[in-house]
This record gives C-alpha cells, structure tokens and sequence, in this order.
C-alpha cells in the first residue's frame, strides 16, 4: 500500500492511511467525493477532487513523465509498483480502431493488489477430475480483480518466458517473503506446470532467485527465469 499512499496527495493520503484494512478500491473522479471499495460495500469520503488534483496524481504515478507512460494510458490502465493497477477515463482520440491518446483525463481508479495465500484449494476439485487424472472443461469467471490475468501471466511465463501485466518481475517474489528474508540470503520464486505427454507426466518450471544484501535490498539474480522440466516418477 506503501506504493500508492505515496502518489496520492497529501489530503487525500491522511484519509485514507487509517482505512487500508480490506480495502480493494480507491475511485477518484473530478468533482466528485473520493470512494473507498470494500467487497460489496463503499466508504464516500468527504472530500471533492478537483482536475489539477487528478493531473498531479497521474504526474506522480508516471514519475513526472506523463509521456513515457502513453502507451500504458492508451490501454486504460497503468501499473505501479507492488503490480497495483491504476485505471484511466477521459476523453479517448481513436484512429484506425486504435486508442491513440485520452485527454482531459477525468477519473483514476487505483485497484489494489495482494496476496491470497492457499485461495485455490476449494476451487481445484471442480477443476481437476482426481478419479481420472484428467481436467474439467472450465471457464474461471470472477468479478474484477480477483486474479484471472494473474493466472493467465503466470501460464504464458512458464511456458514462453514472457511476462504479462499486472505480473511483473519485481513482484515475482512477494512482499510478505521479501521481509521474512534475512541478509545474504537467496530464495527461489517459480511456477510449476504439470502435464501429461504419451503417458508420462512431466513438470515444467520456470523459476527466478533472488538476493537480499546486507542492507536488506533484494535484487533478482538471474537475468532470464530458469527453465526446468523433468518427469514426475
């Protein structure tokens, strides 16, 4: 949360640092009140954002660079560090059936990301037939930001190596095991994908490492990720 509070400005960070338990949504819209998102349920806070206000925050999320992020803007959303995604409105310029460019940018909404140890195991036995060591045809359906992209960037890095937002390779390794590191330490970051070929399973993984130094920086060791595949005796 670190990440966003810093972009915020200083009005909107002092009521909104006491409210961060559960939050899943931060809505800011020109004229109107600030909007807290818990679940189904919202917090409005009395406070009206102005367009200079909107326009210093995106400044902020773009590190003063508001060009250099256009082609992030033009897809509707930037993300920041800690793979919050912050979404755009305004006026979109399309050519050719391509957004081009989105002026009088008049609404940000910051969708907070973390993470949510062991949530797949009620839902593995609708999706894998243990009796037959087979899988359900399956359609993940869930309302925004519960994690689909996440689950389809993690597919497309261990298969092609190539990372999809809001997946990024700083927050391959999670903040919660960043802290539990002790200095001089490594750790392993990786996803594992099981599949049957002629018969044998085989396990693909493609993995990072990473190192906290003696001044508590971690820094990720390997340039690409690791491949690995072997068969599951």
């Amino acid at each position: 949360m670190e990440e966003i509070l810093k972009v915020l400005p200083i009005e909107i960070k002092e009521k909104v640092k006491n409210k961060l338990d559960g939050l899943e949504e931060i809505r800011i819209r020109v004229n109107k009140p600030v909007i807290l998102q818990y679940g189904q349920a919202e917090e409005i806070l009395h406070y009206i954002v102005d367009s200079a206000m909107i326009l210093s925050i995106l400044q902020n999320i773009c590190d003063n660079s508001i060009y250099a992020y256009q082609e992030q803007i033009c897809n509707g959303y930037v993300t920041i560090k800690g793979g919050h995604r912050v979404g755009i409105t305004g006026n979109v310029v399309i050519k050719e059936n391509k957004v081009i460019n989105i002026s009088y940018i008049n609404g940000l909404n910051f969708r907070i990301a973390r993470q949510v140890l062991n949530c797949s195991y009620k839902a593995i036995k609708y999706i894998i037939n243990l009796p037959e060591n087979t899988i359900y045809n399956t359609i993940i359906v869930s309302p925004p930001g519960r994690g689909k992209t996440t689950i389809l960037s993690a597919f497309n890095w261990v298969l092609y190596d190539t990372l999809l937002e809001p997946l990024i390779e700083e927050n391959m390794l999670n903040y919660r095991k960043r802290e539990e590191m002790k200095e001089n330490t490594t750790t392993e970051s990786y996803v594992e994908l099981l599949f049957e070929e002629n018969g044998v399973d085989y396990i693909l993984k493609r993995s990072l490492e990473f190192k906290k130094d003696n001044y508590s920086r971690v820094t990720n060791l390997t340039y690409k990720g690791k491949t690995t595949i072997f068969k599951v005796e």
